[in-house]
């Protein structure tokens, strides 16, 4: 009998059953509800046009540059989410394209936020971003002609979030 009672004591500590640390530690922020999935039909779509030199049916045109360069946060539409979030979203298109990926320059994110870049049926999620280093962030490609981009911030913050969307970078081949 006497064995029991520290083999029991052990097995409490090990498992951190009678530690300060388990009573104490937070939960780790809750993901978005919805990310990747599109809320409204209100949403905000930016077409994209390849230039004359890299039209799609130019042999030459794989990968060509779509030059944006404009505010996120004046393309894309803010909606307010459930649990306190807020998602500013955008429809990236341009015709003709196998595939497209996003570069966002002079981004400033508020804690907490999330960055996802999708397929617009949300079968295809990159993200979430949470940083992005010297306020570049350059994402992966989304295969054909349509792409999501979801900023998740806490609602609270959004006012806090800056940034540009640089370019795209468009397939045709």
């Amino acid at each position: 009998m006497k064995l029991r009672v520290p083999v029991l004591w052990i097995v409490l500590v090990l498992t951190g059953c009678a530690t300060d640390a388990v009573q104490t530690a937070t939960p780790a922020d809750p993901y978005p509800p919805d990310a990747c999935r599109i809320a409204d039909a209100n949403v905000a779509v930016l077409e994209l046009a390849p230039t004359p030199a890299s039209a799609p049916d130019d042999p030459a045109a794989f990968a060509r540059s779509l030059p944006i360069d404009r505010s996120l946060t004046r393309a894309a539409r803010w909606q307010h989410q459930a649990q306190g979030w807020s998602s500013l979203t955008l429809i990236l298109q341009s015709a003709g394209a196998r595939s497209l990926s996003l570069h966002l320059s002079d981004l400033k994110l508020p804690p907490r936020t999330q960055i996802w870049f999708c397929s617009p049926d949300g079968r295809l999620r990159h993200g979430p971003y949470r940083e992005a280093a010297g306020g570049e962030l350059w994402t992966p490609i989304v295969p054909g002609e349509r792409a999501l981009l979801q900023i998740w911030t806490p609602t609270a913050a959004h006012r806090q979030l800056t940034g540009r969307l640089a370019d795209a970078q468009g397939g045709y081949r």
